[in-house]
């Protein structure tokens, strides 16, 4: 049995939905010693030059190739770390497995490729924890560190910032369509490459001065990370539409009428701020290990654009947004 035929949802889609998850977090205590900003990851102070990450991340299987799977589910761990600059020092996995309709030889398949990913950090998975369950589940527990001066924040938008991306979007359109039996071999292709695809390149953009803000995009989808973004900040978006390196098989598979249900979750949420008239499904398409969205002053974009080209990132030259005053009439998201 293919494993991504097991589960409900795969990937990032099978995330709590975000309205959910704001109901469930509601009036919880707190821990104040911690930076709450909605932050990809647990940040702590531990002295006067360094942060402390630590981040909890696993899901159900996003293809059917188990290597790959394994591959994805690391690299989207660590993506939490990577985007705010840290580098990993210990790695555990979290593993639930039914064992009486997969193989432990199938699972050892998730773990190497996860190892594989994990080799990129020089480190590989010390331990962890596995449990016998309905579904299969994979994920990883990364402690990171991060030089204070090196760290970015989430929300740090101001008016006249763009915002970039490093990878393309609409990874989840295509999980659908292989779990449907649908996805052709160069959509497979694609899917593989993109969401096996670290991100630790994030690093190297932390260690920029002038790179002000970073997340990574996932299983919100595209307008629910930005809206995340922008919620500590008077500030607005517009989107400029021909840039955003949508997925041209996504776009084809969308227009098939394929849509994941985390993103029909993610275009609720969004609904509950503003209307979502004019957004198609791939800026609500749940990423699994998406790539990160970069705020710099507009000020300081040939720099970052030379940067991105110096890094292979030459197709991520354009920026997908602008970041406005909130003041200003339109809405808090708009096109160009």
């Amino acid at each position: 049995m293919k494993i991504n035929k097991i589960s409900k949802a795969g990937g990032c889609g099978c995330k709590m939905s975000p309205l959910q998850l704001n109901e469930f977090l509601n009036g919880l205590t707190e821990n104040q010693d911690l930076l709450n900003n909605n932050e990809d990851c647990s940040v702590i102070s531990i002295d006067k030059e360094n942060y402390l990450l630590k981040s909890l991340d696993f899901f159900t299987p996003v293809v059917e190739d188990p290597y790959t799977y394994g591959k994805a589910a690391a690299a989207n761990a660590l993506s939490d770390i990577y985007a705010k600059g840290g580098e990993p020092i210990m790695i555990q996995s979290i593993v639930g497995w039914p064992t009486d309709i997969l193989s432990i030889k199938t699972l050892r398949e998730v773990f190497k490729g996860a190892n594989k990913i994990c080799e990129e950090s020089n480190l590989s998975i010390s331990g962890g924890h596995t449990i016998i369950s309905k579904e299969p589940i994979f994920g990883l527990s990364i402690t990171g560190i991060v030089k204070k001066v090196n760290f970015k924040p989430n929300n740090n938008l101001n008016d006249g910032d763009l915002i970039f991306t490093t990878k393309p979007i609409g990874t989840g359109v295509l999980s659908t369509t292989q779990k449907l039996d649908k996805l052709d071999v160069e959509g497979t292709k694609i899917l593989y490459e993109t969401i096996s695809k670290s991100n630790i390149i994030g690093i190297k953009i932390s260690k920029l001065e002038y790179v002000k803000s970073v997340t990574d995009i996932t299983g919100f989808g595209l307008l629910c990370h930005l809206l995340e973004m922008t919620s500590t900040n008077k500030v607005k978006i517009k989107l400029m539409k021909d840039n955003i390196p949508f997925i041209p098989e996504s776009l084809k598979y969308l227009n098939l009428g394929i849509e994941t249900s985390g993103g029909k979750r993610n275009r609720q949420y969004f609904e509950k701020h503003q209307q979502s008239n004019g957004f198609s499904g791939l800026y609500f398409d749940p990423q699994s290990n998406g790539g990160l969205a970069v705020v710099v002053n507009k000020k300081d974009k040939l720099k970052f654009v030379d940067f991105l080209i110096k890094n292979n990132l030459s197709k991520h030259i354009n920026p997908i947004a602008s970041v406005i005053n909130e003041n200003n009439k339109l809405p808090t998201f708009s096109f160009y």
